[in-house]
């Protein structure tokens, strides 16, 4: 693009403020303050086969939201009111939903008292919104005297179906000392039992999850199974997902050596505790998702209140995931301008988001161990430079003090010169 094609740009972009304006949007996407709710943590995301997208967050009673957008969230009221419990009186945690034929699942965590170790729930409902009955008076999985928690429903290209889960911390000590575990087991593809027994699929290992291994979910990719997960505990700061790879849904499986690949890094105060994900995709289906929730305020006991995010996230081409964010900045909107942050990267290419941007820019540079970034205004004057000898996939690159407008960020490395526009609000 020649420098007459990016006046006119400009121009038009200048002229269309409200336009960007209308789609961006600033995480969070869901502020249980904004409802009357005390918390919306856990959250996940279901999109109906309508293009619809249902939120279900921990709570008494499950409050769930719906959307078209994944940004404009309407509260819909609690899909399972208490008094149709059949078993659990405390503890409704982590909600989840998988719809067979015209019938919604929601699968949960609950507790019969405040003493008694956590089980898995099975509820259905005609409607995404519930009301939902529990489809029995006895939890639909038990692991006796050892808690089980976080439960997520897999369903497989072939139909197999499965669950994950995870041991419960508090219930579950190996060498005198407490840890949590991801677990797996066949599910007959009605929900109406089980097949085989449960596998024990991995547990932590690594300084960073801190003796947690918890919140599964599957996603499929090009054959290949990734299981994420979250470590470190939900009241810590650095609480974050990670995920491990397999050939197969039961295992075995091999933990990604780059984990965490979303943590709350250096992004200050605003974004902490960023984990317990769901995956959807966009309006469009062109990109995938990433639904989590960060801390309001990490001082509050046990980490606080927290409030739902969302980020893109991806593949490279080397089958690595990734997750842009967490972001707490202007972003598109979900298939708005969705090129910019592409589901496929190849190994050696750049980009960078958000875009438009309003703080800091961070630029992605897989495989990369030296080089330098240049910012240019439309005149060709260099506004910004920075010079790299080692990076760890992304840099980090601050944009507050430059003027509102449109510029041109360039990294040169010894592979490669790359430009692309960004716009600055």
């Amino acid at each position: 693009m020649n420098m007459k094609h990016l006046i006119i740009l400009f121009l038009f972009v200048a002229s269309s403020t409200s336009l960007w304006a209308d789609d961006t949007y600033t995480n969070a996407v869901i502020n249980p303050d904004d409802y009357g709710l005390s918390s919306s943590a856990d959250p996940f995301v279901f999109k109906d086969t309508d293009g619809t997208y249902y939120c279900y967050v921990t709570g008494a009673g499950f409050p769930v939201f719906s959307s078209k957008d994944l940004v404009n969230w309407t509260y819909r009221g609690k899909a399972f009111p208490k008094a149709r419990a059949k078993w659990a009186t405390v503890n409704f945690w982590a909600p989840e939903v998988v719809k067979l034929g015209n019938i919604y699942y929601l699968n949960y965590t609950g507790s019969e008292s405040d003493d008694s170790p956590k089980r898995i729930g099975l509820a259905s409902s005609k409607s995404p919104i519930g009301p939902f009955d529990d489809v029995s008076a006895t939890p639909f999985y038990n692991l006796g005297t050892k808690g089980c928690i976080d439960s997520h429903i897999f369903i497989d290209d072939d139909g197999r179906t499965y669950l994950y889960y995870s041991l419960a911390l508090a219930q579950n000590v190996v060498n005198g000392v407490n840890r949590s575990e991801i677990w797996g087991i066949e599910v007959k593809p009605d929900l109406s039992g089980f097949i085989g027994t449960a596998k024990q699929l991995f547990y932590p290992t690594l300084s960073w999850e801190n003796n947690v291994s918890e919140a599964p979910t599957m996603v499929k990719h090009d054959g290949t199974y990734y299981l994420m997960y979250s470590g470190n505990g939900y009241g810590n700061a650095k609480y974050a997902v990670g995920y491990a790879t397999s050939a197969s849904p039961l295992g075995t499986f091999t933990k990604y050596a780059g984990n965490p690949i979303l943590i709350n890094g250096n992004k200050g105060p605003a974004i902490t505790g960023t984990g317990h994900n769901s995956v959807t995709t966009s309006p469009d289906g062109t990109e995938l998702i990433c639904v989590y929730h960060s801390h309001i305020n990490l001082a509050q006991l046990g980490g606080g209140p927290r409030k739902v995010n969302i980020d893109r996230m991806g593949f490279y081409s080397n089958g690595v995931m990734y997750v842009s964010g967490p972001t707490n900045t202007p972003q598109n909107y979900p298939s708005f301008l969705q090129t910019a942050i592409p589901s496929i990267k190849t190994e050696n290419s750049f980009f960078f988001f958000p875009n438009p941007v309003k703080d800091e820019i961070t630029v992605v540079i897989p495989n990369s161990k030296a080089g330098n970034i240049e910012i240019y205004d439309l005149k060709g004057g260099a506004v910004y430079s920075f010079n790299f000898t080692h990076n760890t996939g992304k840099i980090t690159v601050p944009v507050s003090s430059l003027n509102t407008g449109m510029y041109v960020i360039c990294l040169r490395t010894a592979d490669c010169i790359k430009k692309e526009i960004f716009i600055k609000i």
